[in-house]
């Protein structure tokens, strides 16, 4: 998806493979659109100014007049939700499916150059809760100063509350954080690669620890 001169620099800069990362929510829709309809009314009753009328038209675009995204969402099984902070664009949702497109692909359809993380154990309410704060984080920019310095080795823990813009991996370990899958951490120097290499070591940990509570066969 991202074989460009820059991306490709980007992950040699950071030390690794990865230059993107995102975080997918895989959800039944009727909790999916629980929280786009509380998101949708908080900021559709609130005060009239710019930040609520463009989070209004993003959450109406994506999950009220789209047919398509209306089509899955009837289907009445659990759908992929990914949001995405690309250099010079906004954070943004859109749905992924079954269909040669690395874009828009899911798990069950893989790409050479897409690795995916499934993330076990993690309370639901917490990811409902953070999905709601997710969605009424769409429509941010993405911090292209802090993503070109978030490479820099730093120590420390960040604060998990809203900013007043992003890139994708502060954007994605944040959300791990609300969600306690991660322990709090210094997010603002989170690249990719270094997430990336959080998430293998925990599943790595989790199946040591299941491999240790099986009963031995003699």
């Amino acid at each position: 998806i991202f074989e460009g001169s820059f991306n490709k620099f980007a992950a040699w800069w950071t030390a690794g493979d990865y230059c993107h990362c995102e975080i997918v929510w895989h959800i039944e829709p009727i909790d999916l659109m629980d929280c786009v309809k509380t998101v949708y009314a908080e900021y559709n009753k609130g005060e009239k100014n710019d930040r609520n009328s463009k989070i209004c038209t993003e959450l109406e675009s994506v999950f009220f007049t789209n047919r398509h995204n209306i089509q899955l969402l009837q289907e009445e099984k659990p759908v992929y939700v990914s949001f995405s902070l690309l250099w010079g664009d906004q954070l943004r949702v859109r749905f992924l499916e079954n269909i040669e497109d690395p874009w828009v692909s899911t798990p069950e359809k893989p790409f050479d150059d897409i690795t995916w993380v499934k993330c076990d154990n993690i309370i639901k309410e917490n990811k409902i809760n953070c999905l709601q704060w997710a969605l009424s984080e769409l429509t941010k920019p993405y911090n292209q100063g802090a993503a070109l310095f978030s490479w820099v080795p730093h120590w420390g823990v960040n604060e998990t509350s809203s900013k007043s813009a992003y890139f994708c991996s502060e954007f994605a370990s944040i959300c791990l954080v609300k969600m306690k899958y991660l322990r709090p951490m210094n997010t603002l120097h989170c690249t990719p690669n270094h997430l990336e290499a959080k998430l293998r070591l925990i599943g790595r940990e989790e199946k040591e620890e299941t491999e240790k509570q099986q009963p031995s066969s003699n």
